[in-house]
Parts: C-alpha cells; sequence; structure tokens
C-alpha cells in the first residue's frame, strides 16, 4: 500500500468531518478529546490493517504519511477559520458580500518537515488566518525550537544539518 492510497481513505474520514462542521458539529474540548473521537472514528485494528505493508520512510518520510495527515489537518483548521470569518459553511448562505473564493498552496515549514497546504481565501480579502497567517512559512513552535537549540550551544550549521535531517 502507498502512502496516497492511504491518503485517499482518509479523505472519506474529512469529507464525514466536513459534513459535520457544515451542520454545527464542530470539533469542541482538548486535544486529548478531539484524538479519541478521531480513534472512535478509526479503530486501532482499521489503523493497522491501512498500514500494513508500508514501509518506514512511507509513513515517516518526506512526503509520507505523517506528513500529509499534518497538511490535512492545517487545512481543515484553516477552513474552520474561514468559515468562522465568513459566518457560513462552505456552500452554506451567505451571510453577507464576502464568501469563499478557492485557495492558495503555501508549504509550511514543521518539525515533521515541509507540508504542502492549501490555504482558503475570501472575495474581500480580509481573511487573516490565525495558525499559518499570511506570507508566514514555518508554523508556530519551529522558531522557538531553533532559538532553543542556537541558545543551547549548536552553531547556526549544526542547527541547519539538524534540521535537514529531521
Amino acid at each position: 500500500m502507498t502512502a496516497k492510497n492511504a491518503s485517499n481513505a482518509t479523505r472519506e474520514t474529512s469529507e464525514s468531518s466536513e459534513k459535520s462542521r457544515e451542520s454545527g458539529m464542530a470539533a469542541e474540548g482538548s486535544p486529548g478529546e478531539v484524538v479519541d473521537r478521531l480513534a472512535g472514528l478509526l479503530p486501532a485494528a482499521e489503523l493497522e490493517d491501512a498500514l500494513a505493508g508500508f514501509e518506514r520512510e512511507e509513513i515517516t518520510g518526506s512526503g509520507g504519511l505523517l506528513t500529509q495527515l499534518a497538511g490535512r489537518v492545517i487545512e481543515t483548521a484553516l477552513g474552520v477559520e474561514l468559515t468562522d470569518h465568513l459566518g457560513h459553511p462552505p456552500s452554506g448562505v451567505p451571510q453577507g458580500p464576502n464568501v469563499g473564493n478557492g485557495s492558495t498552496a503555501k508549504t509550511v515549514q514543521t518539525e515533521l518537515g515541509p507540508v504542502n497546504v492549501k490555504t482558503p481565501r475570501d472575495r474581500a480579502e480580509n481573511f487573516d488566518p490565525k495558525l499559518v497567517g499570511k506570507r508566514q512559512t514555518r508554523l508556530a513552535g519551529l522558531d522557538e525550537r531553533i532559538l532553543d537549540l542556537y541558545a543551547g550551544g549548536m552553531s547556526v550549521r549544526d542547527i541547519e544539518r539538524h534540521l535537514a535531517g529531521l
């Protein structure tokens, strides 16, 4: 099984979560509670079956399953931010003249490595996402880790090598 096949399989879960969001059932609670809800949607046995036959690199490597899942989570969160900004879900009844206007592809540096995401836009161009802001290329938290490494005595060259190895 390839990472692409697993990504397609998880797309069905994403589509059902979009329907839940459109019906007003947004994810609430702590991250642990959300993880528990997602685990209920994808039981351990199903997950083991989906991952059977994967090589380590296909799961954790650049462009692997974890990176793709991180991208999907970020895109979904950005979609929720846009829905809150517009006051209606995608394909919903607009609450004013401003509506969604497609998305822009961007690569964000994360602790997992580069993640490709599509940042949603609105027609009035006044949507300012919080999770991954306009012109932001690093996910929050990565800068702090780099500063910690530098403060701990690593040289810039050592930090570059360390990040390249992630």
